[in-house]
């Protein structure tokens, strides 16, 4: 068998809390970040947000030794005869450990253990990564029955390509689990360097997926370290209430397909405090998702925030009801981002992309309507009229420097255009070159774009030569559009996703963001914000509240 499986219905429930530990540490100086948190998108509103002189962001530590050892039951799969070495074969071991603890399983600290894949079932349980956990190299890997994508393959599933992919082959697969909890701040090691090699050549070939969590309820992945994933690091499929706390993910930047963390079909869903250095999206919501919260991440190499792509294959596919707020990106190549095929059908609607601040991105915020990437569309790409909707996308807060002269491209059908497009306060420069570059030198392009906008520098649709490119009057309301919103709105999704990780409510305070100083936004001819330096650093004072934050909260109030 591919798998070795071990199901049991019964356990008892363990809910954990992260230690209160902190560490300090600086980051980068960039552009404006604006202060607009829990504001309603009214144009008074977007003209007074703030630039942030410096950001504090919160992390959380992984489960601790003691926090796993203190739950009743708690089983060390030492003493079910794994060695640890990261020669011998642990799998038996973990699997023994996990039939017989009705705690915490750990993985103690000082130890590597390799282990063949593992498929878990297990309702209210937690293992407790402190060492390491080693997957197979390629060639050790157990035979794979469908190894790439097919026509048989697609057929006898009834999977989207896409699903194909992520579900086929994993390591650590966690399937219709309730309550079940995969903590600590020890290592998954994935071991991808040949399966990138073997996927380079051979881009129809599946590798494994190194977590993936398949209809679970009320689970959460806190703490680790996964590094080196032959594909995906982090998957969630068809589940519910689920929460990604405080990862740190990291593979080569030239690694092939080596997705952050992925959410597909899932609904209620938290990503909070992660660090994700990658070679393709950072963080990556696809089809069938809605609720969806991320916030207060730091992304590094990689594809950045991405929505998509959905549409491949002439399939349907949703992303509805989405913010991605309090994020940092250093040097991605995309920031916020949206991508869909031709001749697919569905919609993207209701995403809000809040307080994002930039380093050196090469694009930070692009829509395309037209993604064909060659590792998954090897021929030409054909031209045809249907396509995925995407409609009510909000840009909120937008600052930093691109590292090349684009700040945002939204490229949309003319057949389907993009409508409800609102872009507020955004403030996106060239990074410092040995050649300074006049104001044209960076620009934004669209086609087929109807919202509007607000403060954006550079202007909305410029080219490098300053005259305006687009096919349709860019950013004004649509024909019988107007610029109605979604019901429930962005306040809804976000009270809705952190009530939904209730469990985890401790979690707020520790991965708070707190914006000290804010002068109030000067703007230039063209509605420029004056750059400012930006400072984001972990902190260890929980009650802190700042001038900034008491200011904004008064203004709230006295505009209610």
């Amino acid at each position: 068998m591919l798998f070795h499986q071990m199901e049991e219905a019964s356990g008892s429930i363990f809910k954990l809390r992260p230690s209160g530990f902190r560490v300090r540490f600086g980051f980068v100086s960039i552009a404006a970040l604006l202060l607009l948190l829990h504001t309603p998108l009214d144009e008074a509103a977007i003209r007074q947000a703030t630039i942030s002189k410096q950001v504090k962001l919160r992390a959380v530590r992984g489960y601790g030794r003691s926090q796993c050892e203190s739950l009743e039951g708690s089983v060390n799969v030492l003493e079910h005869g794994a060695k640890g070495d990261g020669l011998a074969n642990d799998t038996d071991a973990i699997l023994s450990a996990i039939s017989g603890g009705s705690g915490a399983i750990i993985l103690p600290a000082g130890y590597t253990f390799l282990s063949w894949p593992l498929k878990i079932s297990k309702p209210n349980t937690t293992i407790c990564i402190q060492g390491t956990l080693l997957a197979p190299s390629m060639d050790e890997w157990p035979d794979i029955p469908c190894p790439q994508i097919t026509d048989e393959c697609a057929t006898s599933t009834g999977m989207t390509p896409e699903q194909l992919r992520v579900q086929t082959v994993t390591f650590l697969r966690v399937e219709n689990a309730t309550n079940f909890n995969l903590v600590g701040n020890g290592t998954i090691e994935g071991q991808g360097k040949k399966w990138w090699s073997l996927r380079s050549k051979h881009p129809a070939r599946f590798a494994p997926v190194l977590v993936l969590l398949k209809q679970c309820l009320d689970c959460r992945v806190e703490g680790l370290n996964l590094r080196n994933s032959p594909f995906y690091h982090c998957v969630v499929v068809d589940s519910l209430r689920v929460q990604v706390i405080s990862l740190n993910i990291e593979s080569p930047k030239t690694s092939k397909n080596t997705d952050g963390v992925s959410l597909f079909g899932s609904r209620d869903i938290l990503v909070r405090g992660c660090r994700i250095s990658t070679g393709d999206d950072n963080i990556v919501i696809k089809e069938g998702s809605k609720s969806i919260l991320i916030e207060k991440c730091w992304l590094l190499h990689g594809h950045g925030t991405s929505m998509g792509s959905l549409g491949e294959a002439n399939s349907f596919g949703s992303i509805e009801d989405v913010v991605v707020r309090n994020v940092v990106y250093n040097s991605t190549h995309y920031g916020a981002r949206i991508k869909t095929w031709q001749g697919g059908s569905g919609f993207v609607r209701n995403v809000t992309f809040r307080n994002l601040i930039f380093e050196d991105v090469h694009l930070p915020v692009r829509i395309n309507q037209f993604y064909c990437p060659v590792s998954q569309h090897p021929g030409p790409c054909e031209e045809v009229k249907s396509a995925v909707a995407i409609s009510h996308i909000r840009y909120i807060g937008l600052a930093g420097t691109t590292s090349k002269n684009m700040a945002t491209v939204l490229e949309c059908s003319n057949s389907v255009p993009c409508k409800d497009i609102t872009m507020a306060q955004v403030s996106i420069k060239r990074a410092s070159t040995k050649e300074e570059k006049g104001p044209e030198d960076i620009w934004n392009a669209c086609n087929s774009v109807y919202g509007k906008t607000t403060n954006v520098h550079p202007p909305a649709c410029y080219n490098r030569n300053g005259v305006r490119k687009v096919q349709h009057d860019p950013l004004s309301p649509p024909p019988a559009e107007g610029n109605a919103t979604q019901e429930g709105g962005v306040g809804a999704v976000e009270g809705a996703v952190e009530g939904a990780g209730a469990a985890g409510e401790s979690l707020e305070a520790d991965a708070e963001v707190k914006v000290l100083g804010g002068d109030q936004a000067e703007s230039g001819e063209n509605g420029a914000l004056d750059e400012a330096k930006v400072v984001v650093e972990v902190v260890s004072d929980e009650a802190e509240q700042t001038a900034a934050e008491k200011q904004a909260k008064g203004a709230g109030e006295s505009r209610g």
